[in-house]
């Protein structure tokens, strides 16, 4: 396979870029899977491990032709002092990227890619992704339905404003 790693510039110069990470099989079966996200993302996300939940030994989707990408979903946590690793959500690019911005920006490269590279879009276009992965995929099946022909959303986080607040006793006994 072939790897291409890139970034999309913010429209803020302030805002951190979004980092991408497309994967181009050899033999292309003309079809796309979209890697979700993690916790609070800011880590790229390859594309080229197994599916949450498959069963031990499926091959990646990598290696059964499907062209495979992710995103950090546009900032860095390495980026951040480990006191303020939320500092990002701050700006207001960088907080809409993370929402839902980025999957569809790094969606709308990795079609160009693929029409680049096989002179052809991807015949089928899959979303997959647990917890915050998870939630993304539903955001993406609600704002872009027409962009995915399938979307799989595994024990999404749906309710944020509970989970945040659950931190606070915890933060406010030390």
């Amino acid at each position: 396979h072939c790897r291409v790693l890139g970034w999309i510039a913010p429209l803020d110069p302030q805002a951190p870029r979004i980092h991408f990470q497309v994967n181009l099989p050899l033999v292309w079966n003309g079809k796309a899977v979209q890697y979700g996200g993690g916790g609070l993302n800011g880590v790229l996300v390859d594309g080229m491990t197994p599916l949450r939940d498959a069963p031990p030994g499926t091959p990646l989707p990598i290696a059964r032709g499907y062209l495979t990408f992710g995103t950090d979903s546009g900032h860095q946590l390495a980026a951040y002092p480990p006191t303020e690793p939320g500092a990002w959500a701050l700006n207001d690019e960088a907080l809409a990227n993370f929402a839902s911005a980025s999957y569809k920006k790094v969606r709308d490269v990795a079609v160009a890619i693929a029409r680049t590279v096989y002179r052809r879009a991807p015949a089928r276009i899959y979303y997959f992704g647990g917890s915050e992965g998870g939630r993304e995929g539903l955001v993406m099946a609600q704002r872009f339905p027409s962009d995915y022909d399938g979307v799989v959303s595994v024990v999404p986080v749906v309710g944020w404003t509970g989970l945040m607040h659950a931190y606070y006793p915890a933060q406010m006994a030390q």
